[in-house]
């Protein structure tokens, strides 16, 4: 029988048993920063009818020089001095004599790493962390703090990636690893990578920062893991890794998650290592993304937990750092939890991105695999284009202009717009407004379901007005100064904007 509030680690299932290999000294990786067009090219199709004469005449006139063609498409290559291609573009465009002129876009292959266990880590590639990396091999500037056992400073590919963390077993500032589960986690999150040894970690520049809440035995308490998650999030880290957990909740570990969420902290934690629907704590928490084990054609393993609670699946076994400089083949959700939060490190990179933000495009971008979880198999490229193509955040209130002088004063009129979700673990969310007396109207466009509720709340809870429809639903209602509460549900899954215009208080 477990002891209660004990921490459970998820750890290699009985099936997968490790291998080790010898490993040589890591290096730096190097950044990519590749131009996204080719230097001094332009590609034009002129309009049809265009004479040849006028052709030549527009070339000259931008110092083009005719390099080559694509006969099929009636599309000519130019090469034009270096650093005006636009400027040329935007000429060609503007003469009218032009079906289009465009710059000449670079493809490559997708990065593949050089890493000597690179071809056995299937996982990566099934993520399409290779063509992630083409955009993003993450920032130095981000810190994903690993809550386990610690992390084992000498091995090769985990040198010089740390920045100081703290051991809540000992209570000192050295949270070396004791027992190679913390350090396993670690590398998958962020391991020297693409340095000809080793295994190839998830957010190549990621800083990591080791917090110990476990002991030699893999065990801790509530009360370790609630300061380990506090203290991370007082000490700058964007993404925090718990590949552990127990089935017992808490309200103080509640209550750190929450502070976590708060403080724009990006939660990820393993759902745990029972092939049951049974909550899992903290992964079970709401702000928490879950994450459960899946194999290469999808599946989930039948040891890995899932059910409406569990977001997110990825994959459940993988090579990684363990002790004394090994390599070792690493299965469960413990495996399967890094993966995203290497990839949500590498998301923070984007400096604009917020914790809802990043959490929104991992999880609306993932691949369906299936009812046992709530959103998909998380997919590394997908997640950074649904962040790249993601609309800025409105401020939260910004009143509007002050109304014109007349005989008659109009009350000016503030407008508050909130963004948020609605998951299997939480229906509905809700928003306080402080207006005076006059008319609200309250507007939620929203995807991902076909329907939403609106309510206008007194302090009291007297629902004053509510509506239920498609998106775009407008609720108006006429209100007495005070605070209110707006609330918004959804049967199930749904991402949201809600914009409330009411009277400036």
């Amino acid at each position: 029988m477990r002891p209660i509030r004990t921490i459970v680690v998820t750890t290699l299932v009985p099936a997968a048993i490790a291998s080790s290999f010898a490993v040589a000294h890591a290096g730096t990786p190097a950044t990519r920063a590749a131009p996204a067009h080719a230097p001094g090219h332009v590609l034009v199709k002129f309009a049809a009818g265009t004479d040849a004469r006028t052709q030549a005449n527009l070339e000259t006139a931008n110092a083009a020089t005719r390099i080559g063609s694509i006969p099929d498409l009636r599309t000519v290559v130019l090469s034009v001095p270096l650093g005006a291609e636009q400027h040329v573009v935007d000429a060609l465009q503007r003469s009218g004599k032009v079906e289009y002129a465009e710059l000449d876009g670079l493809a490559s292959a997708t990065t593949t790493p050089n890493d000597t266990y690179w071809p056995q880590q299937w996982g990566l590639s099934k993520i399409n962390a290779p063509t992630a990396w083409n955009t993003t091999i993450g920032s130095s500037s981000v810190i994903v703090a690993d809550l386990d056992t610690g992390i084992d400073y000498s091995h090769p590919d985990l040198q010089g990636k740390s920045v100081p963390g703290y051991d809540f077993i000992n209570n000192d500032s050295d949270p070396t690893d004791d027992n190679g589960h913390g350090t396993g986690t670690a590398a998958i999150i962020a391991a020297n990578s693409d340095n000809g040894i080793g295994i190839t970690g998830l957010c190549w520049q990621c800083r990591l920062m080791p917090v110990k809440v476990l002991n030699s035995s893999a065990s801790g308490t509530y009360s370790a893991l609630a300061n380990g998650i506090t203290w991370a999030t007082d000490h700058g880290a964007r993404v925090i890794n718990m590949s552990l957990g127990g089935t017992t909740a808490s309200s103080s570990l509640q209550s750190a998650v929450q502070y976590a969420v708060d403080h724009g902290v990006v939660l990820v934690g393993a759902s745990g290592n029972y092939g049951s629907t049974a909550p899992f704590y903290p992964a079970y928490y709401d702000g928490v993304i879950s994450v459960a084990g899946t194999t290469s054609s999808d599946g989930l393993y039948s040891w890995s937990d899932y059910g409406s609670w569990v977001s997110l699946a990825a994959p459940g076994c993988d090579y990684t750092a363990s002790l004394s400089g090994y390599t070792s083949s690493f299965c469960g959700t413990s495996a399967s939890a890094p993966v995203v939060s290497g990839l949500a490190g590498l998301l923070a990179a984007d400096t604009a991105a917020t914790g809802a933000g990043i959490t929104n495009a991992i999880e609306s971008s993932s691949v369906p695999i299936g009812s046992q979880v709530a959103y998909g198999r998380v997919d590394a490229a997908a997640a950074l284009s649904a962040l790249a193509s993601a609309p800025a955040p409105a401020p939260t209130t910004s009143p509007s202009p002050s109304p014109s002088p007349s005989p008659t004063p109009t009350a000016a009129t503030s407008s508050a717009t909130f963004t948020g979700s609605t998951t299997q673990k939480s229906l509905a969310d809700s928003y306080s407004i402080s207006t005076s007396t006059g008319s609200l109207t309250a507007t939620v466009t929203f995807t991902r379901t076909s329907s939403m509720t609106v309510q206008l709340v007194a302090n009291d809870g007297t629902v004053i007005s509510q509506g239920s429809g498609a998106s775009g639903l407008r609720l108006t209602a006429s209100v007495q100064a005070g605070t209110y509460r707006v609330v918004v549900s959804a049967g199930g899954r749904s991402n949201y904007t809600l914009v409330v215009n009411f009277p400036q208080p």
